[in-house]
């Protein structure tokens, strides 16, 4: 379930008996027969120092990520994006916080985020310029649903998600709506 995943990512952090590489290759032992849908974490559990510390190596395990209503403004997620650099993370929810274009963009050049399938981003400051950085993003192949949901892009930024040669259709035709 995913209460018990995040309960092995506090043990992880708490443990202080045996080397943390050690607990990882045991635990990753186990998690190879888990539904991916339940390696979902909140940012407080497998990164409880966020921004202000190194990722954990744990951060690997985690396959879904939630930071949303933490007030995460584009340097913050500039920290969270550098801080996957050895995650292999399917679904980020980063909704309610006060990213802005700059933060889209460093979404949208992460070289991290190869396999992510969800990307919602609602409820945040992205305007124009953001929306046309996503369009134009090659960096995420796997993407088949963008949230934007509540957020100041205008005409130009819907004209770019929905016209993009790169968004899978889904994405384009949901632009296409608003």
């Amino acid at each position: 379930s995913e209460a018990g995943f995040r309960k092995i990512l506090r043990c992880l952090q708490g443990q202080n008996h045996f080397p943390e590489e050690v607990g990882l290759s045991y635990v990753l032992a186990h998690l190879e027969d888990w539904r991916e849908e339940l390696r979902c974490a909140d940012i407080n559990d497998c990164w409880p120092g966020f921004p202000h510390t190194p990722p954990p190596q744990s951060l690997r395990l985690v396959r879904g990520l939630g930071v949303p209503n933490r007030g995460l403004c584009d340097d913050a997620l500039r920290v969270l994006v550098r801080g996957l650099e050895d995650a292999s993370l399917k679904r980020l929810y980063v909704f309610n916080n006060k990213i802005g274009d700059e933060g889209v963009r460093i979404l949208a050049r992460s070289p991290y985020l190869q396999e992510l399938e969800v990307l919602d981003l609602g409820w945040n400051q992205i305007r124009d310029e953001g929306a046309k950085a996503l369009a134009r993003s090659w960096t995420m192949p796997c993407l088949h649903t963008l949230h934007l949901d509540n957020n100041p892009i205008g005409l130009e930024g819907h004209k770019a998600l929905a016209y993009s040669h790169i968004l899978p259709l889904s994405i384009r035709q949901h632009a296409l709506c608003k």
